[in-house]
């Protein structure tokens, strides 16, 4: 009867012991799923430096360290470098609200995510001397956006995070570049044009005449439209240094399906002047073999622009000059160079195209 006893007692034991057993992983496995759901919901913050003085961006590119001087941002391996303030205080600006959009403790072996060979990775330091550094691994599966996981160096979560700012993480250099721009010119501003091609150079200028006497008229009518149809310029077409035809001609006379009369060249290069803009820059202090391979040491087309600038509420006699070479392998667009600019960059070919328009029409 004892030994009966003692073996129930040992077998409601046993099932005591399996029943908490039992409890206490329902209750852990409870507890980790909670964990795993809070950290999803939660939003986490990853950069959590105070005042970001330095940042090395490192992808398929190369690798490039920025340093804040002077309350601006200098590319350390070639300070001159002209990094473009603005999209670089951008990109830092979201670095330092940096948000993962997911986190979660991986399931996997992390080369699944892609951290066995980052994509791309940031490294910042603080004025403290704190740093932050975030590898980029693969896109992330599954959602409505395009996401990709991330991770904080020795770091413990696998995070996912937006491809807007994975963009800044794989920028090329010039991509960070502060593009060049032209002054705002039109058809008021703009005294005189020069074009040359490798055969033959055309010269446009205004009509002294005809602009003395809209200036007169304008004073007695404001009327716009008037003013303009008055505005006459001179084009000369020179070869070998001789003058091979002059004309005169109002730009505004052509109608909007004239493109190939002189009038409508002219109307239409002086409209492409206006939106005059690059593309991107492309190569910063090229050595001479690369300017040949850009075409810019024996250039397509050489455009000089002489226009007034206002300055101090006068007007003052400027230009500059842009030198194109050969066409880009993708053929939509131009290497060129702005007077002595140590930065190659690219023109549109429309833009291109319209000038060779008018070197060919004559």
């Amino acid at each position: 009867m004892n030994k009966r006893k003692n073996r129930q007692i040992i077998v409601l034991l046993l099932l005591l012991v399996i029943c908490i057993g039992g409890y206490l992983g329902i209750r852990a496995y409870n507890k980790h799923a909670e964990e795993q759901k809070k950290a999803a919901e939660e939003k986490v913050r990853l950069c959590n430096l105070e005042q970001i003085e330095s940042v090395t961006i490192n992808n398929r590119q190369g690798e490039f360290s920025f340093q804040l001087k002077e309350n601006a941002w200098v590319y350390l391996q070639d300070p001159d470098f002209p990094v473009d303030q603005n999209k670089f205080k951008s990109f830092i600006s979201d670095l330092d609200y940096l948000t993962a959009e997911r986190s979660f403790q991986p399931s996997e072996s992390l080369s699944s995510y892609g951290f066995d060979s980052p994509s791309c990775s940031l490294t910042a330091t603080d004025k403290e001397g704190k740093t932050f550094t975030l590898l980029v691994g693969d896109k992330a599966e599954g959602g409505s956006t395009k996401n990709y996981y991330a991770m904080e160096k020795d770091g413990k979560l696998v995070h996912t995070i937006s491809s807007t700012f994975v963009k800044y993480l794989q920028y090329s250099l010039y991509d960070l570049a502060e593009l060049e721009t032209f002054q705002s010119l039109s058809e008021e501003n703009i005294t005189s044009l020069r074009l040359v091609s490798q055969d033959k150079t055309i010269v446009v200028e205004k009509d002294d005449s005809t602009q003395n006497a809209v200036e007169e008229e304008s004073a007695e009518n404001s009327d716009q439209e008037s003013k303009e149809k008055a505005v006459k310029y001179v084009l000369s077409v020179m070869k070998e240094g001789k003058t091979i035809k002059k004309l005169t001609i109002t730009p505004e006379a052509a109608s909007n399906d004239d493109k190939t009369s002189p009038e409508g060249l002219l109307s239409n290069l002086l409209q492409r002047l206006s939106w005059l803009s690059f593309e991107k820059s492309i190569e910063y202090k090229p050595d001479q073999q690369a300017l040949a391979e850009y075409g810019i040491i024996e250039p397509a087309i050489i455009l000089t622009v002489n226009y007034l600038d206002e300055k101090d509420d006068k007007s003052v006699n400027a230009a500059f000059t842009l030198t194109i070479g050969s066409s880009n392998q993708e053929g939509d667009a131009y290497y060129a160079v702005k007077d002595n600019s140590l930065m190659v960059n690219l023109i549109s070919s429309r833009t291109v195209n319209v000038l060779s328009d008018m070197l060919n029409a004559f």
